[in-house]
């Protein structure tokens, strides 16, 4: 079903064909297909291998080495950890008419940090990045003096 390498780009089809079809789609649906995409590909590998999903080491030195372009952007599990790699994400902002705008993007493969696309509006309609000085007035309980 899937090369034992790159599983491909069926979750960038996916994403694509949803959002046109429905529209804006919830982000974690996209994690959870990437999710399952991993499980079926690592039972399918072991399966070709003939080796059991009961075995643990088995299953998750195949799932380590699984890479493929997911609906979420490159899939893949950090060497020496369990960690997925990096992914990127999108920077939104509400501003004060009560909406939220995207205003960047976060590539993990960019030499950029953060990618904007339009300013962030600070508290108050600011465009000036605020002071990191807090209220006199607030009485907040992880507050030193």
């Amino acid at each position: 079903i899937f090369p034992p390498d790159v599983v491909g780009s069926k979750g960038i089809d996916l994403r694509e064909r949803l959002v046109t079809e429905r529209g804006p789609v919830n982000q974690f649906a996209f994690y959870a297909f990437d999710a399952g995409l991993l499980l079926a590909h690592t039972i399918n590998q072991l399966n070709i291998l003939g080796k059991s999903i009961y075995d643990h080491q088995d299953f998750m030195t195949i799932l380590r080495e699984t890479r493929f372009q997911g609906a979420t952007g490159m899939f893949r599990i950090e060497k020496g950890t369990n960690d997925r790699s990096s992914i990127g994400f999108q920077v939104y902002n509400m501003r004060s008419d009560g909406r939220v705008y995207h205003i960047g993007d976060y590539d993990p493969e960019s030499t950029e940090i953060i990618k904007f696309t339009s300013a962030i509006e600070w508290p108050g309609k600011e465009s000036d990045i605020p002071s990191d000085s807090h209220a006199e007035d607030i009485n907040c309980p992880f507050y030193a003096e």
